[in-house]
């Protein structure tokens, strides 16, 4: 398995194409190998929530800091497709329980997302963020196109997974900047 070198690629893109390349390789080490064990991979959109390693404002990075950057746009710096960390978290120990059929010589995979019925769009954020966040200041206003649809089904029916809201995300992140701001 090869990838073009590009020392002009943008880190992004560069995190982006390690994500395949390691997916790649599970997959092919899983049918070369065929393990006694059941291997699961779980892929998560951009996941935002509550950073506990974050102890100042300046120290939003990550997923969060596009968020954070998004807040402070007029418009959107990615889409709409998001998962609260918590989520991601409930996945990864249900994954370790989950009791998965057949044989184990294919992966099993879940898609990790909430979607636009548990409110996430980009002209629900911004005005949950003005309504409830008035004091940020944040620029994000307007109608957005709808997010896409991201089929997760897999990791609701076997995983038992129910999604946070956009509301209870946005609130366990922007509550966090919140306190991080007062103590200054």
């Amino acid at each position: 398995m090869s990838f073009p070198e590009d020392p002009t690629m943008s880190g992004g893109l560069k995190y982006h194409a390690s994500k395949i390349l390691a997916h790649r390789a599970t997959l092919e080490w899983v049918a070369g190998n065929k393990p006694h064990f059941f291997v699961v991979t779980l892929h998560p959109s951009f996941v935002f929530g509550r950073n506990l390693s974050q102890t100042s404002p300046d120290g939003v990075d990550g997923t969060n800091a596009m968020l954070w950057g998004t807040l402070y746009s007029e418009t959107p710096l990615l889409l709409a497709v998001a998962v609260d960390v918590r989520d991601v978290a409930r996945a990864h120990v249900r994954a370790l329980d989950a009791n998965f059929q057949g044989t184990n010589d294919k992966v099993e995979e879940f898609l990790i997302s909430a979607s636009e019925k548990d409110g996430w769009s980009w002209t629900n954020v911004a005005k949950f963020v003005k309504s409830k966040y008035p004091t940020l200041g944040t620029k994000l206003q307007g109608s957005f196109d709808a997010p896409p649809s991201i089929e997760t089904s897999r990791a609701e029916e076997i995983l038992g997974l129910k999604w946070k809201t956009m509301e209870d995300t946005l609130a366990s992140f922007l509550d966090h900047q919140v306190e991080l701001r007062a103590q200054l």
